[in-house]
């Protein structure tokens, strides 16, 4: 901006004093320009549009001025010359970034018109109505400009566009419009971009300015003579208020906007900081999403060393036994986190988050040498027999199998021992096993015997990377025990004791074989065992494309229909016991379907491909009486030589796992209840909410208006919308409704981005304070016990709070990293926060002070039609489930209780969208969008 005001103001002061020093000055601008930032070429091609206009449509411009463009021309080419020649030569590196980020490079030909159209649109209305969402260049969705300066903005333009012909309206107006097609013709998921637009920001001030400028040309004709030097005082006025709005702007809201603050590199800036307050005796782990990055480089020097964590790393890892270890995580790596707590139950795990409040950004755990002993060596089962029979008179966890029985025997002779648990696996390839042994023994890996017999004996065997099961049985002597190996990389040693682990530690997963082609295609480049299968892989698994086969058994607990979901980027396929059950096709698109299985194991084969990038593939299942969740690692087991010492797990462990963030909620049986239909033929109702005298209030979005109902479901009012200047204003939206302890009505007026106020009868008091651009396309709201107003900012991705003044107490995002769309909120008991994102198709409960506990799947919707939440005197939450036709009961955990399964008068199934339960907890009233109706399940009279 700075040099495209030095070259625009030379130029025309050039023009006014036909100067050569003037234009020389203009050419230096523009030449340094061009040295900084791509946007400022087009600032070039606007004022290159300006001079051809005076050039075409005043006389002798040329003659006049063509040896004083020439000049600047010359000196503009002189300084950006070797940036030019830099283009020349390596066009695909200086054009890189542009290409990567234009607005063709990710957008379908069909779909390329409307898209550039909506870049238009946004970036038109990002200076007075919703601005750039990337917190390092604005607050996140505000206007570019404060109210003041976007409507004289406004006034500019209408002034410009009159006097378009004229060279300085037109100049105005082009050097807004030009510099806007940096950020139009980029990405549209990013638009409005602000940074690529930079070049229009001058202009937009200018235009601001315009008006006051004709005011002044006024006011010095009409009051100047009679009050000389007085338009000071109306300007002083005007730009107070503008100096204070963008000190509160800059100074609060944008310092204090957790979005604003985490999008510097925050998370990466705060785990260098963490590298470097460790000493040299620390081995440091760091999640592959912050491995490599700009800002860890710099702010460590390359001084520390760390291993990467893939997102596909499966815990535990081989740590080295000796040593502390810290791992440092991104909200993105939560579930690395999760088996963190689950292993090492007694490491220390910082959560870091923002110095004003609001989530966490980073995780690092703190591993001390004896938590990762914890878990490490082989469960020894020592028998007073030499067969392994009768109960063990001794149990214990043996670090490494070195043992010299004929000074240091755990028994008395004869004793037999069996060891078991899982060898850790490191490199693909084959592992050959020593056993020194002073009798018979026996060496099973997962459950193939490899050796037998007595004396000194080897055996080898392909492995793939990962967890197996082990077992070693052997019987006592006066003689040595050992067990070693020879990894495909090392030389023999003993087998490690971070190699070997106890439970919690298993071998649960399937085989994936990888080949580094698209069609499976022999020879395998290296296989593993993979447990999780909601897998991202940040850094590819190979050079793409490759195809991956996984391979094993799954575990079905009881005999039944079980839906069978894909959803990945490229194409996957489902096999069971041989056939084909789902095939996901399409991109990022789920693919379901059923199968009746019977109780026990099946074979399974996953097929996978991988040719583009955001590499990453989700396998589902919906048992019988459950709900859509990831399956889980207890059901998978990858290829064994039998599968006798495997335990079918217990259904109810596997609908919903603590551990584990995205857990479904567990169906349960049919709740009592009678239906009643109060109000049929409604508009789209979307909102409901019952007062404290039982007053019931709906929100009709298709007829934009809100009924009073009274406690029996009988039309008290209707009320249409509220005053304005110009007498009453219709609602636009009118979307959710919610009622606080005086009664006091909150509409939430979605298209308005208003939120008005009512009294219980229905006539308005106020509009709610606040700023208005969270209430703005937002699909919930809620009013605590403290009478804090909760909003599920929907298009923001966040849930904010607000006190009666309309200060923000909270604003954080629902789910940082992910493309969230929360549509209702509600508060439970101790203050406990739940949160329905429509996108991230989940329920979630927060802490009070907004730290995410759990999440459970729920049925897709839109946001539109998404569930809702309602809250009662105990507790207890009560979520309408639009695409089961139902509303469920849960405990104030979140746990669910069960459900009320709704039907219409006609026995069709009914679309529930709001919720909401009276003072008494006996009456669960809700809105029905697919028949227009308003009801409530009256629970039976003890429940």
């Amino acid at each position: 901006p700075l040099f495209e005001l030095l070259a625009a103001g030379f130029l025309l002061r050039g023009i006014r004093r036909n100067r050569f020093i003037d234009f020389g000055l203009a050419g230096l601008a523009l030449g340094l320009g061009l040295c900084f930032y791509p946007a400022f070429q087009l600032f070039v091609a606007a004022l290159g549009l300006f001079v051809l206009y005076l050039l075409l449509t005043q006389r002798g411009f040329w003659q006049r001025y063509w040896s004083k463009l020439l000049l600047m021309t010359l000196l503009a080419a002189m300084i950006a010359g070797p940036l030019v020649y830099f283009a020349y030569e390596k066009p695909d590196v200086y054009f890189a970034r542009t290409k990567d980020t234009s607005l063709w490079a990710k957008t379908a030909p069909e779909k390329r018109v409307g898209a550039l159209l909506e870049n238009t649109r946004k970036h038109l209305l990002m200076f007075q109505q919703t601005g750039d969402p990337n917190g390092r260049h604005n607050i996140p969705g505000a206007p570019m400009l404060d109210t003041y300066t976007a409507a004289l903005m406004v006034l500019g333009v209408l002034l410009a566009l009159r006097w378009v012909w004229r060279p300085r309206g037109l100049l105005l107006l082009l050097w807004l419009l030009i510099p806007l097609l940096g950020g139009i013709l980029s990405l549209d998921f990013e638009a409005p971009q602000s940074l690529r637009s930079i070049g229009s920001l001058p202009a937009a001030y200018l235009l601001a300015m315009l008006p006051l400028y004709f005011v002044r040309q006024e006011w010095r004709q009409s009051v100047e003579g009679y009050f000389p030097r007085t338009f000071v005082w109306p300007l002083l006025f005007l730009l107070i208020p503008i100096a204070y709005s963008n000190y509160y702007d800059y100074f609060q809201r944008w310092a204090y906007s957790f979005p604003a603050w985490s999008s510097f590199s925050t998370a990466e800036t705060l785990a260098a900081q963490e590298m470097n307050g460790l000493n040299a005796q620390t081995d440091i782990y760091l999640t592959s999403f912050f491995a490599g990055h700009p800002a860890i480089n710099f702010l460590t020097q390359g001084e520390k060393q760390y291993t990467r964590l893939d997102t596909t790393a499966r815990f535990p890892l081989p740590l080295p036994p000796d040593k502390a270890v810290v791992m440092i995580f991104n909200t993105e790596t939560r579930d690395m986190l999760d088996d963190i707590r689950r292993l090492y139950p007694n490491a220390a795990i910082d959560e870091i988050g923002p110095p004003f409040g609001g989530p966490p950004v980073l995780f690092v755990a703190h591993l001390t040498p004896i938590d990762i002993a914890d878990i490490e060596g082989l469960m020894g089962a020592y028998y007073p027999t030499d067969d392994w029979s009768g109960p063990p008179a001794l149990m214990r966890q043996d670090a490494t199998l070195r043992f010299d029985w004929r000074s240091q025997a755990p028994l008395a002779m004869p004793f037999s021992v069996e060891w078991e648990g899982v060898l850790h696996v490191e490199t693909y390839g084959e592992h050959r096993f020593f056993v020194q042994a002073p009798a018979y023994m026996e060496l099973y890996i997962g459950e193939e015997k490899l050796i037998s017999g007595e004396g000194d004996q080897a055996a080898g065997l392909v492995l793939a990377k990962g967890d197996h099961a082990i077992r070693l049985r052997a019987v006592g002597g006066p003689g040595p025990l050992s067990l070693s190996w020879r990894p495909p990389d090392r030389d023999i040693e003993l087998v490690p004791s971070n190699a070997l682990y106890v439970p919690p530690v298993t071998n649960n997963g399937l085989l994936g074989s990888f080949y580094a082609n698209d069609s499976w295609a022999p020879p395998i480049s290296f296989a593993q065992i993979d447990a999780r299968f909601d897998m991202y892989f940040h850094v590819p698994a190979l050079p793409r494309p490759y195809t991956v086969e996984w391979m094993g058994k799954i575990a079905i607990p009881q005999t039944g229909n079980y839906y069978f979901g894909l959803e990945s980027i490229d194409e996957s396929t489902l096999n069971i016991d041989g056939q084909e059950v789902v095939s996901a096709q399409v991109r990022n698109q789920l693919s379901e379907k059923p199968i009746a299985l019977a109780q026990g194991l099946h074979d399974i084969r996953i097929r996978y491909s991988d040719r583009t990038d955001h590499t990453h593939i989700n396998f589902f299942w919906t048992p019988p009486g459950g709900a859509r969740q990831i399956v889980p690692e207890q059901v998978l087991f990858p290829p064994q030589a039998n599968y006798a010492r495997v335990s079918v797990p217990d259904m109810r462990q596997l609908l919903f796992d603590p551990d584990r963030a995205g857990a479904p909620i567990v169906v349960s049986p049919q709740l009592d209840g009678d239906v009643h239909i109060v109000q049929r033929g409604l508009n789209q109702p979307k909102g409901i909410a019952v007062g404290p005298d039982g007053s019931v209030y709906v929100t009709e979005m298709g007829a934009r208006q809100l009924l009073v109902l009274s406690p029996d479901g009988e039309v008290a009012r209707t009320v249409t919308g509220m005053p304005g200047a110009g007498g009453e204003e219709p609602f636009v939206e009118p979307f959710d409704v919610a009622v606080d302890g005086q009664g006091q009505v909150y509409v939430l007026d979605a298209g308005a981005a208003r939120l008005p106020i009512f009294a219980p009868n229905g006539d308005y008091l106020r509009d709610a304070p606040g700023d208005p651009l969270y209430f703005d396309r937002t699909r919930g709201l809620t009013v605590d016990t403290q009478n804090r107003l909760w909003l599920a900012a929907t298009a923001w991705g966040s849930l904010v709070a607000e006190n009666a003044a309309g200060e923000q107490l909270f604003n954080a995002p629902v789910w940082p990293g992910e493309d969230s769309q929360p549509v209702d909120v509600a508060i439970g008991a101790g203050d406990h926060i739940f949160v329905v994102d429509a996108n991230l198709h989940k329920l979630i409960r927060f802490d009070a002070s907004g730290q995410r506990l759990l999440a459970w799947e729920l049925t897709p919707t839109n946001t539109l039609d998404a569930p809702h939440l309602a809250v009662d005197a105990d507790g207890f939450v009560y979520l309408s489930e639009p695409e089961d036709s139902r509303i469920a009961q849960l405990d104030p955990t979140g746990e669910r209780v069960g459900a009320w399964l709704l039907m219409s008068e006609q026995g069709a199934p009914v679309k529930p969208i709001g919720v909401a339960v009276d003072g008494a907890a006996r009456r669960v009233w809700y809105v029905d969008t697919a028949f227009g109706e308003v009801g409530y399940v009256e629970r039976p009279v003890g429940e």
